[in-house]
């Protein structure tokens, strides 16, 4: 499945491209997010998220008119989403969608980017106030106050059990070990470029994308 900007939803089969897009029943033809829950295929746009089950699009109305910038799932089956008016859960159990907002204790109400840790902890970006941690119900901050190096955050990234790189616009990385905040460094610097995403593969190489 691919998303694009503008031009809808594209399938591959792997023999064919099939489009999808506002005249097949689609809320948007810009897609932000996508994520596949057993058969269910989430997607998120610039107007809101809906899913598909291989028949039919079916809007949220929860999200309606709200840009989907990030999709995940937690160990427990409950959708987290990423938005530009806060952080939505979709409870599993009770199939209810809930809202955490900077009302409730997040620091920004756009959420650019989340991740979910070994410790099925929360790694909310906040776009331009830093990054917030959500452990046993509690929100823990980082901002450049804390020793952060940069204010916003693109990217966060496992590569180890409590240990996470947090990359910026500006180009800088910091390491976080047990809460303890640290830059981290390449051979090549990268200061100055905007870093897009980062991530670590299977052979504990790591991978750096920028714009």
């Amino acid at each position: 499945w691919f998303g694009s900007a503008g031009y809808g939803l594209f399938e591959y089969d792997g023999k064919s491209f099939k489009q999808y897009g506002t005249d097949d029943g689609m809320i948007s033809n810009w897609i932000r997010s996508l994520y596949m829950q057993d058969s269910i295929l989430w997607i998120g746009t610039d107007k809101g998220m809906c899913s598909y089950d291989g028949e039919k699009f079916e809007e949220v109305n929860e999200l309606k008119d709200i840009s989907v910038n990030k999709i995940i799932e937690d160990k427990t089956g409950n959708l987290w989403i990423a938005t530009t008016n806060g952080l939505f859960r979709k409870n599993n159990f009770l199939n209810i969608y809930e809202n955490l907002s900077d009302e409730t204790g997040l620091n920004s109400d756009y959420i650019s980017n989340i991740l979910i840790d070994f410790e099925n902890s929360l790694w909310v970006n906040n776009y331009k106030a830093g990054l917030s941690r959500l452990k046993n119900s509690k929100f823990i901050f980082y901002n450049e106050e804390k020793g952060l190096k940069g204010k916003i955050v693109n990217s966060v990234c496992e590569i180890d059990k409590g240990e996470f790189l947090i990359a910026f616009d500006n180009g800088y990385i910091n390491k976080i070990r047990n809460g303890e905040i640290s830059e981290f460094k390449t051979k090549s610097s990268l200061i100055g470029k905007r870093i897009r995403n980062i991530y670590k593969d299977k052979k504990d190489n790591i991978w750096i994308s920028t714009y």
